[in-house]
């Protein structure tokens, strides 16, 4: 692995599974919530929920997709950017939307979309792991950490 390949993957590298793993914890306790019965309007986990989307989209803003081929995982954060980000901001609008509303039934479909998409985001990111470039880039970065 080249230095150009090296900081091009180090650069797509920040804390994306950390930042998708709170994620999840919070659409699961906004769910526990809402089987209760509860109608969890102004909640914390839907504050972490959208802190999370925050963190992903300005991450990608900052990094030129262009410059990634295939084989440096560049159709898969482009899916992430161009279309997986936009569609989380939408539904996190909706589920705001359906909290306002305080609809249960709504509410749960809505949360059932949001799940879903931060299910599928966590996919690619694994997806990503799983690159040989990814991979050569991990090798190379421990040894580099020492």
């Amino acid at each position: 692995m080249n230095d150009l390949e090296y900081q091009l993957i180090n650069e797509a590298h920040f804390n994306y599974g950390n930042t998708l793993f709170a994620m999840r914890g919070s659409v699961l306790a906004i769910e526990r919530e809402i089987a209760k019965g509860n109608i969890p309007a102004d909640s914390n986990e839907f504050k972490n929920v959208v802190r999370g989307y925050t963190i992903l989209d300005l991450n990608y803003q900052c990094i030129d997709t262009s410059r990634y081929d295939k084989e440096h995982g560049g159709l898969i954060m482009r899916e992430i950017k161009e279309q997986r980000l936009p569609e989380l901001r939408q539904l996190i609008e909706d589920f705001k939307r359906a909290l306002e509303c305080s609809d249960k039934e709504e509410l749960q479909e809505k949360l059932q979309y949001l799940k879903r998409s931060v299910c599928d985001l966590s996919s690619l990111g694994s997806r990503f792991c799983c690159l040989p470039k990814y991979q050569q880039y991990r090798k190379k970065h421990r040894e580099r950490s020492g």
